[in-house]
């Protein structure tokens, strides 16, 4: 759900030891990806996204257009009916989500549903039943403690007019 600008900034905040033609190969693939599943024809049937509220805020690069046209993206998405964003306000404190960000992936033909975690140099992948049935509670009760969509449209929105 990144904009091309954004996404070449966090990769360059947290790797900042690549090259910045292995930099554009990074984006290029998620931009890539967004395309496959967000695009005509796309293979997405629906879309769950969960953020921190901190996660908004949090400065990627230097300039704050970058940041505005993230959370510019964020709006946009929120209005399609196949995606549903949330954001867990500040206030929920400490949580098991805090042990790092994490895909759970369901597919329709796959005999089990997957969970995927980004680390720093590479991916990891949870297909054991036990594995991914962690990753669901902590993903639900994270849900459930979210800020609703409405509620989280008008808080994107803010930050937004906070940005101009």
């Amino acid at each position: 759900m990144q904009t091309k600008e954004y996404a070449y900034q966090a990769i360059v905040g947290m790797q900042p030891e690549l090259k910045p033609a292995e930099v554009r190969g990074l984006v290029d693939v998620r931009m890539d990806c967004q395309q496959k599943v967000f695009g005509d024809g796309g293979e997405l049937h629906r879309l769950q996204v969960l953020l921190e509220q901190g996660a908004l805020r949090r400065k990627v690069g230097s300039d704050e257009q970058v940041r505005r046209g993230q959370l510019e993206r964020l709006l946009d998405a929120s209005a399609q009916d196949k995606i549903c964003i949330r954001v867990l306000p500040d206030s929920v404190g400490s949580h098991p989500g805090l042990a790092g960000p994490f895909v759970l992936m369901g597919f329709h033909e796959a005999a089990r549903d997957v969970v995927w975690c980004e680390l720093a140099k590479r991916s990891v992948y949870f297909d054991q039943a036990g594995d991914v049935d962690y990753y669901a509670e902590v993903y639900t009760d994270l849900w459930e403690r979210a800020l609703n969509p409405a509620d989280t449209r008008v808080l994107i929105k803010e930050m937004i007019k906070e940005k101009q």
